[in-house]
């Protein structure tokens, strides 16, 4: 957060979706929209980021990671799972929406999909480490 107390990021392992700000999401939306061309869209419920009618798995194989890097070069990286949601059958929409507080940003749990996430609130710092999940079975 800035000296102001604007700004920051909250992590919210209770909201399923991630929110940006609208300075954020809508350079997001447009670069999700270049690289689905070609992909039906439909106007979806969750809020107004993208959805799509095709099946997930196979017409997403290759889709770019969608990083989001932090202060002190931390990364919360996204990859089709975490960054889309299914709707239904052959349907998807983006798990990313604009928020509807004007500075408010907040990673919702779909991101945080293979992440451990360590609160250290002595040293007011916050640690993302990626975990293979498979190993945990």
């Amino acid at each position: 957060m800035t000296e102001e107390g604007t700004g920051g990021v909250i992590i919210d392992s209770g909201s399923t979706l991630t929110y940006l700000t609208k300075a954020a999401f809508d350079p997001l939306k447009y670069e999700v929209l270049n690289l689905m061309d070609g992909l039906v869209q439909f106007v979806g419920t969750l809020h107004s980021c993208p959805c799509f009618t095709r099946d997930i798995d196979r017409d997403l194989a290759g889709f770019p990671v969608v990083t989001f890097t932090f202060a002190n070069g931390v990364d919360l990286a996204l990859d089709v799972k975490s960054f889309f949601r299914p709707t239904g059958p052959n349907k998807f929409c983006m798990a990313v929406t604009p928020t509807i507080a004007a500075n408010l940003t907040m990673i919702g749990v779909l991101a945080q999909q293979s992440y451990n996430i360590a609160y250290d609130l002595v040293g007011n710092t916050v640690s993302i480490q990626r975990i293979d999940c498979a190993l945990l079975e």
